[in-house]
C-alpha cells in the first residue's frame, strides 16, 4: 500500500485530505476500516452540495492544504 510505503521513505511525509463528500459509514469509514488508513490529517466536510459547488470547495480546500507545501 502506498501509505505504509510513505511512511517507510525518509524525508517524504503523508498528506492525508478527505473531501467529506462521502460521510456514510458505508461510502467512507467503511474504506478507511478496509484499508487499514490512517485518520485524514485534514477533513473539508464538503457533504451533500450541487456537483458544482462541492468542486469549487474541494478545489479551494486542496489548495489551501497544498500550497504551504509546494515551492514556488
Amino acid at each position: 500500500m502506498l501509505s505504509r510505503a510513505f511512511d517507510e521513505m525518509k524525508g517524504c511525509d503523508e498528506v492525508l485530505l478527505h473531501t467529506g463528500q462521502h460521510y456514510d459509514y458505508k461510502m467512507s469509514q467503511l474504506f478507511f476500516d478496509e484499508m487499514e488508513l490512517k485518520a485524514p490529517h485534514h477533513e473539508l466536510g464538503i457533504g451533500s452540495l450541487p456537483v458544482e459547488q462541492m468542486i469549487g470547495r474541494m478545489l479551494e480546500g486542496i489548495t489551501k492544504v497544498a500550497k504551504p507545501r509546494v515551492p514556488i
